[in-house]
């Protein structure tokens, strides 16, 4: 607690987070209006409930609200604005006389609220207010609270707030692991990624450098230049050689042709180097797209997962509850045996099925489904006039699906024939 009452309330000026700048702290405001400190608001409200002696009671918490993209652009006042009703809501959702700060940080990298309250719940057995962390923060509590937010926002602040803040990056705690398998292996394709596209560059740097050797048929000519300059030339124009600059031309010209051989066979090697790594390259480059079309297949199947499991989630939070309702219905019907054999188990599930407009798939599961029922009308499990109609459905489903598949089957046989 004194920790955070040191973060949140900037009670020093050496900081561990290299985010906050000291020279805009003055920015920064709290929207709770009570006198004292974090710490002594805490101990105040302590003094008017029940709370368990323990050391590791936790007595409270912190929303973090980030203020939205969209108005990171807009004047302070209408930050401002966002900040205050999103105060407004948590107060009604957690009590006002629970905040022990609502403070609006603008001295790191975005404008962000730290709402600290206390974990306080009635307890309608003792009838006294009580600390209590399990009972506040449930698992149906953090799975709708984004957004009953933003819903809230939306009514009370609707001209500074439309896009909302919800970003499809909330997952429930049990999704996790699923979560960082597919993060891990996205960054085992970017490494790859990265290795294949250092491997290419160095390749091409290859390529870049060849065109050095080539420099030595230049020196070749400059070398000729230089000798039949010193040549001396008859009154006709023709070039007199004397026996010492024969002797340099036969030696220059036996030195160029081995040269040219050289040339020659350097030539081929490069052209032959130059094709291969061009060859390479491509492969390479073709390969480094198959990875960058996966790796962007895994981000957006990614993305629809975590969509997937926060529906999931919130599907399943919802049929708890139902089962919950049901069962306390049951009591009041004064049925508190709620054990059921399989088949009338199975026979339920058949007509919820078929209540809700679902056909069976082949002839198979119909015949299944109308063998489900029939057993469950004569050992009256389920009411007879609920089974009765869609025994009769069934069968003549079951009628329909055999003929059908027959004349699948023969479709099939005349086109193997042919």
């Amino acid at each position: 607690m004194n920790g955070l009452s040191i973060h949140i309330e900037r009670k020093t000026t050496n900081h561990s987070n290299p985010d906050i700048d000291s020279e805009r702290t003055y920015l920064n405001y709290d929207l709770c209006d009570k006198e004292g400190d974090m710490n002594q608001r805490l101990k105040n409200r302590l003094a008017e409930v029940y709370c368990f002696n323990r050391a590791d009671v936790k007595v409270m918490a912190d929303w973090i609200v980030t203020l939205p993209k969209s108005l990171e652009q807009e004047t302070m006042s209408t930050q401002k604005e966002f900040f205050k009703a999103t105060v407004d809501f948590l107060n009604e959702r957690y009590g006002s006389q629970n905040v022990l700060s609502a403070t609006v940080h603008h001295d790191e990298t975005t404008p962000h609220l730290h709402y600290a309250f206390i974990l306080l719940f009635f307890d309608e057995k003792k009838q006294r207010e009580k600390v209590s962390a399990k009972e506040v923060l449930t698992r149906k509590e953090l799975s709708s609270f984004h957004q009953d937010l933003d819903k809230y926002l939306k009514q009370q602040i609707p001209h500074i707030y439309q896009e909302g803040i919800l970003n499809n990056q909330t997952i429930g705690i049990d999704d996790v692991k699923i979560i960082k398998k597919m993060a891990k292996e996205i960054a085992e394709k970017e490494t790859e990624l990265s290795q294949r596209k250092e491997h290419i560059n160095k390749k091409i740097k290859e390529v870049k450098n060849i065109g050095v050797s080539t420099q030595n048929v230049y020196d070749v000519q400059d070398q000729w230049t230089h000798l039949t300059n010193q040549f001396e030339k008859t009154f006709l124009g023709k070039t007199i050689v004397d026996t010492k600059n024969l002797t340099h031309l036969k030696e220059f010209m036996g030195g160029v042709q081995k040269e040219a051989e050289l040339t020659k066979k350097t030539n081929y090697n490069l052209n032959k180097k130059v094709k291969n790594l061009t060859e390479k390259i491509e492969k390479h480059t073709f390969q480094l797209e198959g990875r960058d079309n996966q790796i962007n297949h895994l981000k957006q199947e990614n993305r629809h997962l975590k969509q997937d499991l926060e529906e999931t989630q919130e599907h399943t939070l919802q049929v708890r509850d139902n089962n919950r309702v049901l069962k306390s219905l049951l009591k009041d019907m004064g049925k508190t045996d709620f054990s059921m054999s399989q088949v009338e188990y199975e026979g339920r599930i058949i007509l919820d099925k078929l209540e809700h407009d679902e056909k069976p798939r082949d002839s198979y599961e119909c015949s299944d489904w109308k063998e489900t029922l029939e057993e469950n009308k004569i050992k009256r499990y389920i009411p007879e006039n609920r089974l009765t109609q869609w025994i009769q459905q069934l069968t003549t489903w079951l009628k329909q699906l055999i003929t059908r598949e027959k004349q699948i089957e023969q479709q099939k046989s005349r086109g193997m024939s042919r």
